[in-house]
C-alpha cells in the first residue's frame, strides 16, 4: 500500500473497525484481532497482539469500554450463541456472553448497534423496536421502548444516547430517522 495506508492479511471479509489501547480492532468473518498501532505504518511494524477466531462466529458491532479494560461485540443474526460478547480488551479472551434472555430465541433476536454510557450498555434489538439495557457485567437492566422503527445505530454523547433508526414496514421503506432518547 501507499505510505498512509496498511495491509492486513485477514481470514475473511472485515466487518467493523475500531480504536483504543494503542491497537486496531478488525472484526472478520470469523473473530476479531487486535493489531499494534505502534511504530511506522508499515505492515511489518504492525503485529497481531491478540486473536479470537472461532469458525462461522461473525462478530459485526464492537464496542470499548469507557475504561478500555472491555469490548463488546455482537454476533451475528440467526447463531444460536448469546447475541453479545464481552472480551478482555487485551487478550481477546472471553470474559462473558449474555443477552439471550432480553433479546429472545426467535429469528432476528440479536443486537444491532451498541452503546455505552456510564456504567450500562445498550444494544438495539432491530426487530422488535426496542433498545436493552445491561450492566458492563451482562446483566438485564431494562428495556426502552419507544415511538422508533427499527433500531439500526446507537452512541452515547454527552451523557445522551442517541439512535438512528430505519424503517420497520415495507410501507416505509426509505425513509430513516435519527434523535436523541
Amino acid at each position: 500500500g501507499s505510505q498512509g495506508s496498511v495491509e492486513v492479511d485477514m481470514p475473511g471479509d472485515i466487518n467493523r473497525l475500531t480504536v483504543g489501547n494503542g491497537s486496531l480492532y478488525i472484526s472478520h468473518d470469523s473473530g476479531v484481532r487486535r493489531i499494534s498501532l505502534e511504530g511506522p505504518c508499515a505492515l511489518a511494524a504492525h503485529r497481531v497482539l491478540a486473536t479470537f477466531e472461532e469458525d462461522g462466529r461473525m462478530l459485526y458491532e464492537m464496542l470499548l469500554s469507557p475504561d478500555g479494560k472491555l469490548l463488546f461485540a455482537a454476533n451475528m443474526p440467526d447463531r444460536p450463541d448469546e447475541p453479545i460478547i464481552a472480551f478482555d480488551a487485551l487478550s481477546l479472551r472471553v470474559r462473558s456472553e449474555f443477552g439471550r434472555s432480553a433479546f429472545g430465541q426467535q429469528a432476528g433476536a440479536y443486537a444491532f448497534g451498541l452503546a455505552v454510557m456510564h456504567t450500562e450498555l445498550f444494544a438495539g434489538h432491530q426487530d422488535a423496536n426496542r433498545i436493552h439495557a445491561f450492566t458492563l457485567e451482562g446483566q438485564h437492566t431494562r428495556t426502552i421502548r419507544g415511538e422508533w422503527s427499527a433500531p439500526q445505530d446507537l452512541c452515547s454523547i454527552n451523557e445522551r444516547l442517541f439512535l438512528a433508526a430505519t424503517a420497520a414496514t415495507a410501507a416505509e421503506a426509505g425513509s430513516s430517522e435519527a434523535g436523541a432518547i
